[in-house]
């Protein structure tokens, strides 16, 4: 598989290796500190992307990606595990598509947020330029001259990236640290007891 071809795969590779081995870790230690070694991780992969230069090598890029997909599988899946021991059976679908509308609203804006960053640090980085990815592309090729514009404007974008990742500190924090042994799921009034 050439290298290029790569690079897409690095976050569903990296997710699908760390997933299996959060939720173990969930198991034994709880969510909280599961989720911020995984923030850590997508962290550690997006300054990697805020180092962009005009000859970044391919797997340089792949790695990276690995490494925010390893973090991104190790943080969703422990605390929406966490957030559904916190609420009662009977509210879970209501929670499911709570949770689901948050994630869709919040992709959908972090992407246009970046989209913008990125337009506008590309506006101002490289001389001429008026259009999108694909008038960038076509400086890219022509000329050798814009590369080091282009990558620090994609730059600029990903140190944006990087303050959004690092944004859900503050709630890993508050966490379950250890999940310990549960118990039966609690009685309610008016419930038989099985």
């Amino acid at each position: 598989m050439p290298g290029g071809l790569f690079v897409p795969k690095g976050p569903l590779l990296g997710a699908a290796l760390a997933m299996p081995i959060a939720g173990i870790a969930t198991d034994r230690t709880g969510a909280r500190p599961v989720v911020i070694t995984g923030i850590g991780l997508a962290l550690v992969g997006t300054v990697a992307y805020t180092q962009l230069t005009a000859v970044t090598a391919y797997w340089y890029l792949a790695g990276a990606l690995l490494l925010i997909g390893a973090g991104l599988g190790a943080t969703i899946m422990p605390s929406m595990a966490a957030a559904f021991q916190s609420i009662e059976r009977t509210d879970i679908p209501a929670g499911t598509s709570a949770i689901n509308t948050i994630q869709r609203l919040a992709g959908s804006l972090g992407t246009a947020l970046l989209a913008v960053t990125l337009q506008r640090a590309m506006s101002t980085q490289v001389p001429g330029f008026h259009g999108g990815i694909a008038q960038a592309g076509a400086l890219a090729a022509s000329q050798a001259g814009p590369l080091p514009a282009l990558a620090h404007a994609f730059g600029v974008t990903f140190g944006v990236a990087l303050v959004l990742t690092a944004l859900p500190l503050a709630p890993a924090l508050l966490l379950p640290a250890a999940s310990g042994k549960r118990g039966p799921a609690p009685h309610t009034a008016g419930q038989a007891r099985p």
